[in-house]
């Protein structure tokens, strides 16, 4: 198992909606003063998150470990040796970030035009903590998402909507690669 820098549902989400060979692997071996990396593939995914570490475990695959051993004196890469593996997955072009409670049964509330609620369906690629990417085309970019759910939510109720701040910086921070 590796760290992914980010909670193991971000792994698992991004490849629940497809093939793990999706994404691209760098492993890295540091023994003392030294640091070599190879080129790996995803090949599967553990079942199973570690109740104690909250880690999955990837199992990539070098195709071949033992070819940089005789050059420049670097080391074969053994099998269960202790390294890094990165992963890295495709940019969405056009992705929409929303908070996470704002999805519901794939759909999202929207305050229309003239203030009434519609229903948007989306699709959403993956959710990290409070915030839920969705693909492109399902809202346009200019929506209104609602955030605080009316009750009964029923298409066409005439909302009085109220720009949410703090939401709308954490996306935004969510954008930039930031926790904040």
């Amino acid at each position: 198992s590796t760290d992914t820098g980010r909670p193991p549902a971000l792994l698992r989400s991004t490849l629940a909606s497809g093939d793990p060979r999706r994404l691209a692997a760098r492993v890295s071996l540091s023994p003392g003063d030294g640091a070599f990396s190879w080129d790996a593939a995803v090949g599967r995914v553990s079942d199973g998150v570690s109740s104690e570490t909250r880690s999955v475990g990837v199992i990539v695959r070098v195709t071949e470990p033992y070819a940089r051993a005789s050059r420049e004196g670097n080391p074969p890469l053994m099998k269960g040796a202790f390294v890094k593996v990165t992963l890295a997955a495709a940019l969405v072009e056009g992705a929409i970030l929303v908070p996470r409670s704002a999805v519901r049964n794939g759909r999202v509330m929207i305050a229309g035009p003239d203030d009434r609620l519609t229903f948007a369906d989306v699709t959403q690629i993956f959710a990290l903590d409070t915030i839920a990417v969705l693909s492109p085309g399902g809202l346009p970019m200019d929506a209104r998402i609602v955030t605080s759910a009316p009750s009964p939510a029923i298409e066409g109720l005439l909302l009085s909507p109220q720009p949410d701040t703090m939401a709308e910086a954490r996306l935004k921070a969510a954008a930039k690669g930031s926790s904040k």
